[in-house]
C-alpha cells in the first residue's frame, strides 16, 4: 500500500513556518463559523461533498462512517499565503471541526459509511471536488436537501477563500478548497484522544505536503530473477515476467507511473521518445486485481535497464 501520511494538523493549526522550494509559509487558523450536527447514535451524522459540481454525475462525496457527537461546534479553516504562483494568494491547507480540546493522541483516516468511494492511487476514503469547494453537510431526519437554489451568503474571509452559508440551515457549511481548483481528492481524518474518543475531523487539502517518489532499476531482458526487487515486493505489486521484453505489474500498481529506459552507463536514452515508457492497464482503475504491462519489444539496442517512477504518497513539509 503506498503510505498515507496527512498534514501535521496540530502543528499548521497552532501557526507553523515550514520552507517548500526554498520559499517560507506561514499558517494560520481562522474561525469560520460552526456546524450544527443532530442524529441518533451512530455513523452517518456527516458527509463532506462538493455542492456546487455541475456536473450530471458528481464527484463523490465522504459519508463519514464513525460516530461523532451531536451538538454545535466550531469550524476553522488553516491558511497560508502562497507566494509562489502568478500572483500572491491564500491557500486553504485543511479545515477541521473541533468536537473537545483534549489532547490528540492519533489521527486516523476515516472510513466511508458504504465503503466505498475510494481514492484511486491510496485506496482510502475521501470527497471529490470539481468546483474548487468542500460542503459539510450534516445528516437530518426526516433528510432536507440543501435549497441550491437559493443563493447562498458568501463572505471572502481571504484573497481568494470564501466561505458559503444558508440562512437558516445550521447544518450546512461550504468553503474554498485547496488552491480551489477542480479534479481533486481529498481525505477526512480523526483525530482520538487517549481514551479513544473522537475529538476532532480534519480535512487534508494536502498543500502542506510533498510527493514522495522512489526510483527502481530492473535489468534487460526481463527474467524471474532480475525483477525481484524488495520495494516493489513491500508494496504488494507482483512482477510477473511474460517475455523478454514484457513485463506485467500485479496488484496495488495505481501509483505505478511511468519507465525510463536506461543506457549501460545508467543513464537515460539519449532520445526522450525512445526513452520514456509508459505502462498499458490490464483492467479499469479502481477493480481488483489491478495490473499493468510494460512492453518495450521496439526498445532500442542500446537499453540495458528499465526504471521504474514509483509514487508513494505524500509527506507532511516540517
Amino acid at each position: 500500500m503506498a503510505e498515507v501520511e496527512h498534514t501535521d494538523f496540530e502543528a499548521v493549526f497552532q501557526g507553523m513556518t515550514c520552507i517548500a522550494r526554498e520559499t517560507k509559509l506561514e499558517t494560520r487558523a481562522v474561525d469560520i463559523g460552526e456546524i450544527t450536527l443532530n442524529q441518533t447514535p451512530g455513523p452517518g451524522a456527516l458527509e463532506v461533498r462538493d455542492l456546487f459540481s455541475e456536473r450530471e454525475e458528481p464527484p463523490p462525496g465522504h459519508v463519514i462512517g464513525v460516530e461523532l457527537p451531536s451538538g454545535t461546534f466550531p469550524v476553522q479553516l488553516c491558511l497560508f499565503t502562497d507566494p509562489r504562483g502568478a500572483s500572491t494568494r491564500e491557500v486553504v491547507a485543511a479545515a477541521r471541526i473541533v468536537f473537545d480540546r483534549a489532547a490528540i493522541a492519533e489521527w486516523r483516516n476515516l472510513p466511508d459509511l458504504y465503503d466505498r468511494r475510494l481514492h484511486p492511487a491510496y485506496e482510502y476514503p475521501g470527497h471529490g471536488v470539481d468546483s474548487g469547494t468542500s460542503a459539510l453537510v450534516a445528516a437530518t431526519s426526516p433528510p432536507r436537501r440543501v435549497p441550491l437554489f437559493d443563493e447562498p451568503t458568501t463572505d471572502e474571509i481571504a484573497t481568494g477563500v470564501s466561505v458559503y452559508r444558508w440562512p437558516g440551515r445550521p447544518d450546512v457549511l461550504a468553503f474554498t478548497a485547496g488552491y480551489g481548483g477542480g479534479g481533486e481528492f481529498y481525505a477526512a481524518w480523526g483525530g482520538y484522544d487517549e481514551r479513544g474518543r473522537i475529538v476532532q475531523l480534519a480535512i487534508d487539502y494536502e498543500a502542506l505536503t510533498d510527493a514522495h517518489w522512489e526510483y527502481v532499476d530492473l535489468p534487460l531482458p526481463f527474467t524471474s530473477d532480475g525483477v525481484a526487487h524488495d520495494l516493489v515486493a513491500l508494496l504488494g505489486v507482483t512482477p510477473v515476467v511474460e517475455g523478454p521484453a514484457r513485463l506485467r505489474l500485479d496488484g496495488d500498481v495505481a501509483r505505478l507511473w511511468s519507465g525510463t529506459l536506461l543506457d549501460e552507463r545508467g543513464e537515460p536514452l539519449a532520445d526522450p521518445a525512445h526513452a520514456r515508457v509508459s505502462p498499458t492497464p490490464r483492467a479499469p482503475r479502481g477493480t481488483a486485481p489491478f495490473a499493468q504491462l510494460f512492453d518495450i519489444s521496439n526498445r532500442p539496442p542500446e537499453s540495458r535497464r528499465l526504471r521504474l517512477r514509483l509514487y508513494l504518497g505524500r509527506r507532511p513539509l516540517r
